[in-house]
């Protein structure tokens, strides 16, 4: 804890060095992660109940290769509340852990602790990024409409659209503060370096991936350069931009396009969205979230430059290798 410390200090106080604020012994990060582990997959028991008494596992088995609501005799927006339930109870159980153990107030792992969320940052993450996704989309719809079916169902819709609304911001939620606050702040505050800090998220982010239908279905060596490029992506956002702001509302508008508009057999959130793909084409997918992120990164900066509500200076400093006084 930075005793005697003032408010003015605690304001220059980067993002990526705020546990600082808090307590940091090494058993208090052990604990704070068994518990969160643990809730969360505690959290999967009401899912394990249901597939127990689903009729086609019984009477197939569990094939996790086709672990669909449709193949698992289970409504969609059911399966989707189960799916992201272990997400809601682990955000629960991280918030209470870095304010009960770390004695810090847990706000700082969403920002800096005198600034307050940006809601313009996060609304500007979120539309910016829908659109060139949308247009991304649009381009793979240009060279290969066949693959694409509108399996548009009016009720399932509805059901599905109430569930993302209430359920996907808590569980992106639940991603952001456990990667980039919580990892990255500790692994900051342990090494004095934000770059690890970045290094060490993404990796973690890009892992806790691998276990993902579509990574089964199309190879690890095909799917972890997307994953680990979206983990350095948000990471590196959220250090310069000394805040998580962005990355949430980049994560929302990826999760929200997949589970509403355009979904593929084999997602990680099988949802009835308006549009269903019969193929990913990985390396296509990979190169233009490259692209997006380079020119979401220009139009960013070119914002700032503006002067529209430049809250915090947008600069490589908060990589830097000394440590905050």
């Amino acid at each position: 804890m930075l005793a005697n410390t003032t408010s003015e200090e605690f304001s220059r106080l980067p993002f990526a060095w705020q546990a600082k604020l808090g307590l940091n012994e090494w058993w208090r990060v052990v604990v704070t992660l068994v518990i969160v582990i643990t809730v969360s997959f505690i959290a999967n028991i009401p899912l394990v109940v249901v597939l127990a008494n689903s009729s086609p596992v019984q009477e197939r088995g569990l094939d996790i290769n086709n672990f669909t609501p449709e193949a698992l005799g289970v409504d969609p927006s059911l399966f989707l509340v189960l799916l992201l339930l272990p997400f809601v109870f682990g955000l629960i159980s991280l918030w209470f852990c870095v304010l009960k153990l770390h004695k810090r107030d847990s706000k700082t792992l969403v920002h800096r602790k005198f600034s307050g969320f940006r809601w313009g940052r996060a609304w500007f993450g979120f539309f910016v990024w829908l659109a060139l996704t949308i247009f991304s989309e649009s381009f793979c719809y240009w060279l290969s409409p066949e693959e694409y079916a509108f399996v548009f169902s009016p009720w399932a819709f509805a059901k599905t659209l109430i569930v993302v609304a209430l359920m996907i911001p808590l569980q992106i939620a639940f991603e952001e503060i456990l990667m980039r606050g919580y990892i990255l702040q500790q692994t900051t505050y342990y090494t004095r370096l934000p770059w690890l800090g970045l290094v060490v998220s993404s990796f973690i982010f890009a892992a806790l991936h691998f276990q993902n239908p579509e990574v089964q279905q199309f190879g690890l060596a095909a799917t972890a350069p997307y994953y680990l490029g979206v983990g350095l992506f948000l990471g590196l956002l959220t250090i310069l931009d000394d805040g998580l702001e962005l990355a949430l509302g980049i994560h929302l508008a990826t999760n929200v396009f997949g589970s509403v508009l355009v979904n593929f057999k084999g997602s990680a959130l099988p949802t009835p969205s308006l549009f269903q793909v019969s193929e990913i084409n990985i390396p296509m997918m990979t190169l233009l979230f490259v692209l997006q992120a380079f020119v979401f990164f220009l139009l960013f900066r070119r914002r700032n430059e503006a002067g529209v509500k430049p809250e915090m200076g947008w600069t490589m400093s908060s990589l830097s290798f000394k440590t905050p006084d």
